[in-house]
């Protein structure tokens, strides 16, 4: 050892610190050293440590190759494999060190690994502030815990706390996604992100947006909040709270929630849905309303519930028709089990349509209202229990009483299947119990019923209907003669195996009989107070549906995706 700067070797040098005297205690004491040399700076006396040195202030333990230690003021700067030990285990590394014992600050520099044994923090400055127990970096850092790495601009960690907060350009990376935000805290002991401002998560599956939520990353479960956004190559969905299951690829949607399709310009709205972004399917609830906008015009659904699914087709055949007269029934069999609301769709029983379809065994997408379905489009309105549309062949199911009212007619039956080309009706098909009633200025109602109805369509517009089995028909005669007023010369009644009514605007023409009729007519005058009525007709114009208050085009479009400054290389 030197004396007045004579080295000399040194260890255990400072006295011990009585446990009792708490001003003592904030001291900073060297407890080795393998060399100790003293010096006068300007204003300051300055011993310097070297070699093994290691000091301690209360029950923290500080180590590095050399240190200038001023002892007056309470301070140390230490150099070379800085390493201080804390308690719980936390434990800060560096190649530099100046520290304040009276402040309880370390300034820490270059190569800084500050661990609590289970979550790793590196940066090249860092504050930590012992009083407090957290360090705080400015100049960039990573947070690296298990599975999840972190990064920011600005940062503070709280190691006993298992807590870390980041400040912007956050990226939280993970095997399964990109995390991106400006502002997020985490915990280290759950392992649960939350973010207060705009964040976009990106994964295999697709985007999320939010301003508002958390990540349980263990569970790979998000709580968005706020009106979130999911975005995926199927469709995007809008909700003010939004959860979903990363490992489950399943989701929940909560108020008022918006789901538009990537590949048309279907709109389904609700206040609840579920979905399962690995099959994309999904399930709408509580006061839901499909919108699909079309050229000229907009269709509305509205039911208890919505789904869009995927079925399997299991058997169809092609077979080859000549309309109008077809006299053959194909099966259509379609079966769904999804975890979207296990919906299950099979024996969907109907006719061959009036041109030869051909399917594989392929999926494809459908789309269902269950309970109280009513629909609208300006040509044509309806109400049933329930109804399937298939995207594929352009194919519309109607179950459980359906009805369907366009211009003045209404046609009702058990079943009812309807082909769209170009997003207008082409052909029908009505069975068990079809029936065809339209409203005759004020002395009744034309009708026609058969166990079977199929009908075509022109441009929209009824052309002709095709009755197979126990046709019967009621049909009110206009009088030509009369131009001046609407006056009628009787009325028909028929019975037939086999008929086709023709029309033109709407208008009734003619009626051809395939098989031989019976009929009988009468004159207006013994029929214009009477009921005339066929079995089982019923006139429910006070169900159809009303033009509804929601206009496509007043409902508010999904945001525009924003953005990150994004490295390709950092690309998730």
């Amino acid at each position: 050892m030197y004396l007045f700067g004579t080295p000399m070797h040194a260890q255990i040098i400072s006295k011990p610190i009585d446990p009792n005297d708490t001003t003592a205690q904030k001291r900073l004491r060297i407890l080795n050293a393998t060399y100790l040399s003293y010096t006068q700076t300007d204003t300051l006396p300055v011993q310097k440590l070297i070699g093994k040195v290691q000091m301690q202030q209360d029950s923290t333990l500080f180590f590095c190759d050399s240190a200038y230690f001023y002892e007056t003021e309470n301070k140390i700067e230490a150099f070379g494999r800085v390493r201080i030990e804390m308690s719980d285990s936390v434990f800060l590394y560096g190649d530099r060190l100046a520290y304040d014992g009276a402040t309880r600050i370390a300034e820490v520099y270059n190569n800084i690994l500050l661990t609590n044994q289970k979550s790793d923090l590196t940066t090249d400055r860092l504050t930590y502030y012992r009083e407090e127990d957290y360090g705080y970096y400015s100049g960039g850092g990573e947070l690296e815990d298990g599975e999840n790495i972190l990064t920011s601009a600005f940062g503070y960690y709280y190691p006993n706390q298992n807590e870390a907060f980041f400040k912007e350009e956050v990226v939280l990376t993970h095997p399964d996604y990109v995390l991106r935000t400006d502002t997020l805290g985490y915990r280290t002991d759950t392992k649960i992100a939350e973010f207060l401002t705009y964040t976009l998560i990106d994964s295999k599956d697709g985007l999320l947006e939010t301003t508002s939520g958390i990540y349980d990353t263990e569970a790979s479960q998000v709580d968005l909040f706020e009106r979130p956004i999911l975005r995926d190559s199927s469709y995007t969905m809008i909700a003010d709270t939004i959860i979903y299951i990363d490992q489950e690829n399943i989701g929940f949607a909560k108020g008022d929630l918006l789901i538009e399709q990537e590949d048309s310009s279907l709109q389904i709205r609700g206040n609840y849905g579920q979905f399962n972004r690995q099959t994309d399917e999904s399930v709408v609830a509580q006061s839901p309303v499909a919108i699909q906008l079309f050229d000229e015009d907009t269709l509305y659904i509205f039911a208890d519930t919505l789904a869009a699914l995927k079925a399997q087709v299991i058997t169809e055949e092609k077979i080859e028709i000549e309309p109008p007269l077809v006299d053959s029934i194909q099966s259509d069999t379609a079966q769904v089990d999804t975890v979207a609301g296990k919906a299950l769709i099979d024996s969907l029983v109907g006719p061959a349509p009036f041109a030869p379809i051909e399917y594989d065994t392929s999926e494809i997408r459908l789309f269902r209202a269950y309970r109280s379905v009513q629909f609208f489009m300006t040509d044509m309105q309806g109400r049933c229990d329930s109804m399937v549309y298939f995207y594929d062949d352009s194919t519309i199911y109607l179950f459980g009483q359906p009805v369907i009212w366009s211009e003045q007619g209404q046609l009702t039956g058990d079943t009812i299947k309807i082909w769209m080309v170009d997003n207008q009706p082409d052909s029908m098909w009505i069975g068990n119990s079809g029936f065809l009633v339209s409203e005759e200025d004020t002395i009744g109602f034309n009708q026609v019923k058969g166990k079977e109805i199929r009908a075509k369509f022109k441009e929209g517009d009824l052309h002709y209907l095709h009755v197979i089995g126990n046709g019967e028909s009621i049909y009110f005669v206009p009088d030509d003669s009369d131009t001046v007023n609407v006056s009628y010369q009787g009325m028909n009644k028929a019975l037939a195996q086999e008929m086709f009514l023709y029309f033109q605007e709407n208008e009734l023409q003619r009626i051809v009989f395939k098989t031989k009729p019976e009929g009988s007519y009468a004159p207006i005058h013994e029929v214009i107070f009477k009921e005339n009525k066929l079995d089982g007709m019923r006139w429910r114009i006070d169900e159809k549906p009303l033009k509804p208050d929601i206009l496509a085009k007043e409902q508010p479009s999904v945001p525009v995706l924003q953005s990150f400054e994004i490295d390709p290389e950092d690309e998730g």
